[in-house]
């Protein structure tokens, strides 16, 4: 006998990753598996951008940003920005760090016994990937900072770091979502087996089959599927997803003909620069004969002379 299965929305695309995200009790725990910190208050700073398809309406998509209160496994508090972007779409970083500088120069308020601060927060980013990055790297890849002693090298055992420093720096992690597999060892693979694309129903990226016995293993994967096999059955979030589908088909499109252009334009420049280099090999052996011909002519006006 098969096991049961759960339709979910599949959460790869915006709008539903959204949806399962503003649920902030959802995002304190999905996000506390994530960076490995009890995330103990959550505010959610939404960062919106717009985009267009051609006969549709305005859609909304977002990145996501959280003011979040953590607590470490020693039991220090602290209050940090969690940056959490998706993208289906390109490699290019540059998009990343111009996003990632405007949150460096961001001042948030916090509340210090009874008083408000304004304060530049340190910053957790989390990243997830759409796309392969690299084949020689795993499903999900922590960045961590670590003081050191730079003359020594050796690890400085920092209680409280330093408030500059942390300011300056940042902690990442950075998950290949198609390789993602429905492993269920740890709480970050159970919690990612959410997005695995291996079991998108057939002919319908929209929805996920997963084995029900996934929402066993952890409250937070629970909390999750639940949510999204509601919005699996809702006609807004099905026509919504059809629009991101029809989004990212113009702009894999675009990015074809933006390819073309650009190889036809270094076919273009490389054919100039060979009809370049033949006229400088022409003038070359033009100037080469010409030497030669003087050279010639005056042998011969010296055996007249002589």
């Amino acid at each position: 006998m098969g096991k049961t299965v759960l339709l979910i929305a599949n959460p790869l695309y915006d709008s539903v990753f959204k949806a399962l995200l503003e649920d902030l009790e959802t995002a304190r725990g999905f996000l506390s598996i994530l960076i490995e910190m009890k995330v103990i208050q959550l505010q959610l700073l939404a960062q919106e951008h717009a985009f267009r398809t051609p006969g549709t309406s305005e859609l909304k998509v977002f990145r996501l940003d959280f003011c979040a209160t953590v607590e470490t496994a020693s039991g220090r508090r602290y209050q940090v920005l969690i940056e959490l972007q998706k993208t289906n779409l390109g490699r290019n970083a540059l998009r990343f760090r111009h996003y990632l500088g405007s949150r460096y120069q961001s001042v948030e308020e916090i509340v210090v016994n009874e008083i408000v601060h304004k304060v530049s927060l340190p910053i957790i980013s989390i990243y997830l990937l759409g796309y392969v990055l690299d084949e020689a790297l795993p499903m999900a890849i922590r960045v961590r900072r670590r003081y050191e002693d730079a003359v020594t090298g050796k690890e400085l055992a920092v209680i409280t770091p330093a408030e500059f420093i942390e300011q300056l720096t940042h902690d990442a992690l950075f998950i290949q979502i198609p390789r993602i597999h429905a492993n269920q060892g740890s709480r970050l693979e159970q919690v990612l087996a959410v997005f695995d694309q291996r079991l998108k129903l057939e002919g319908d990226a929209h929805r996920l089959a997963v084995e029900q016995d996934l929402a066993q293993t952890d409250p937070v994967v629970e909390r999750m599927l639940r949510t999204l096999n509601r919005l699996q059955e809702s006609p807004e979030m099905e026509q919504i997803m059809t629009l991101e589908d029809l989004y990212q088909l113009e702009q894999e499109q675009l990015s074809q003909e933006l390819e073309a252009t650009r190889r036809a334009l270094q076919e273009k420049q490389e054919r100039l620069e060979e009809v370049q280099r033949s006229r400088e090999e022409e003038q070359r052996r033009r100037e080469a004969a010409e030497r030669e011909n003087e050279l010639l002519r005056r042998i011969l006006k010296d055996k007249e002379q002589s």
